[in-house]
């Protein structure tokens, strides 16, 4: 495994995935029951969700484990090792 993964930045773009997969997930669930927002199964909902932001998550670790250049298997976001806990941001 690379160090890429004890990095903020691999986490923070891990995070970032896992948070769009959860919100992918849970609308997709409530327009598929076609239930409105009072009667929708929340608690479903919620379990749906929440598996595909926990899968998400082990995808991201999985495609470090197998590039070893973070958690983009296609190597469409790449964080080099040499990155550490910086962000990536200037400061002046």
């Amino acid at each position: 495994m690379s160090n890429t993964i004890w990095t903020k930045r691999f986490w923070s773009a891990a995070a970032e995935r896992a948070v769009k997969a959860t919100a992918w997930a849970a609308s997709s669930s409530l327009l598929a029951s076609g239930a409105g927002l009072i009667d929708a199964d929340w608690i479903g909902c919620a379990s749906v969700a929440g598996m595909a932001g926990v899968l998400s998550l082990l995808g991201s670790v999985a495609s470090d484990a197998a590039t070893g250049d973070g958690p983009s298997i296609t190597k469409a976001e790449v964080i080099p090792p040499s990155a550490g806990d910086d962000d990536g941001r200037h400061r002046p």
